[in-house]
């Protein structure tokens, strides 16, 4: 359910963990890992295989508070109405206590608040348990930058990079497999995941021929850049509020319509960490006639140093020699960014002019 992916990129961006819990657990080894874990607060589904065991966990343990998600408002119009007439009896209707949330009324928001600072490499984002087959389950501890890596170094066995992502996820995402190949990867790649909820051959092929019909973006289909201003609206919901510094870039084609976006490292933005051979790399191999460079400062300030200036100029030096237009540098952070065409200077050095907003 979409729910899942929702909570869990939420927790880590406020700052808490994330404890993957098997929805096969009895209440006895959901209390014992919710002790265990520390857990307070707990993300189920109205289904009456889930919520009933949520709420005697929330009774008999240190939980405190309960988000329920309801089946039948994830789905479309018209699914969520067959669900409800058809299957209505597989549902738990959520108890009147203040301990408990609908998931609808929780994210009933702009989703404007101050995010706490995150250190990557100490911050613990996820405690996974073990499968117990030898025991009592045990929690992995992992970091911000553990669940990175991991993405960065499946990322890096795709055998088609530069490609548009559609991942068919059938494993369940509280695995620590399918949470780092299916999900973590696709979603820090930019892709598409399409949820199945189990297994069933008619409705994978139903799936991939649906994908085929609906999410192949022609050429005709892509956005068109006509300003700075539009390629920083594109980017910043995505990557202006990074906690920690990101470069990417923007693929184009010969009409500067988006190929798509990429990120190319996570780190401090140095020659050592960022070099022309991996975007030229990236956008050759996406066919890309040109090329916008972007990173994100977490500062706050998307004011370009001189190393971004000098980074720039190497990239468009390697630009015109692999044939490949740098059309633009654009800084992020949070609603502001600086575009080098703006601001004239993408050929020069010496830093000038100011951050522009975005509504």
């Amino acid at each position: 359910m979409p729910h899942y992916a929702a909570a869990y990129y939420g927790i880590l961006k406020l700052g808490a963990t994330v404890v993957n819990f098997s929805p096969l657990y009895t209440v006895d080894e959901l209390a014992h890992q919710v002790e265990d874990s520390g857990t307070k607060l707990l993300f189920t589904l109205s289904a009456s295989a889930l919520l009933p065991t949520a709420l005697k966990v929330l009774d008999g343990s240190g939980l405190e508070r309960l988000v329920v998600g309801s089946v039948a408002g994830a789905l479309p119009a018209t699914k969520s109405l067959l669900y409800r007439l058809f299957r209505g009896k597989e549902v738990t209707k959520r108890p009147d206590d203040a301990r408990i949330t609908a998931f609808s009324a929780l994210i009933a928001n702009d989703g404007k608040r101050d995010f706490p600072a995150i250190d990557p490499a100490t911050h613990l984002a996820l405690i996974q348990y073990t499968g117990g087959t030898t025991g009592t389950p045990k929690g992995a501890m992992l970091t911000h930058q553990n669940l990175s890596a991991n993405a960065r170094q499946v990322e890096g066995m795709d055998p088609h990079p530069g490609e548009e992502d559609r991942i068919i996820g059938v494993l369940p995402l509280f695995h620590v497999f399918a949470n780092t190949c299916v999900m973590n990867r696709t979603v820090a790649n930019g892709g598409m995941i399409v949820l199945l909820p189990r297994f069933d051959g008619a409705q994978v092929l139903a799936a991939i021929e649906l994908g085929r019909r609906t999410l192949v973006r022609t050429p005709a289909d892509r956005v068109r850049v006509t300003s700075p201003r539009q390629v920083a609206s594109y980017l910043l919901p995505l990557y202006g509020s990074a906690a920690v510094e990101q470069f990417g870039i923007v693929m184009l084609d010969t009409k500067h319509r988006i190929i798509r976006a990429k990120v190319l490292s996570v780190g401090s933005l140095d020659a050592a960490v960022v070099h022309p051979r991996e975007v030229f790399r990236e956008a050759t191999t996406a066919a890309a006639a040109a090329v916008v460079l972007f990173h994100n400062h977490p500062s706050g300030d998307p004011t370009p140093s001189q190393d971004d200036l000098r980074l720039t100029v190497r990239m468009k030096s390697a630009g015109e020699i692999m044939g490949i237009a740098i059309v633009d540098h654009v800084i992020l952070a949070d609603q502001r960014y600086f575009s080098l065409v703006e601001a004239g200077q993408l050929s020069r050095v010496e830093p000038r002019g100011s951050a522009t907003p975005v509504e």
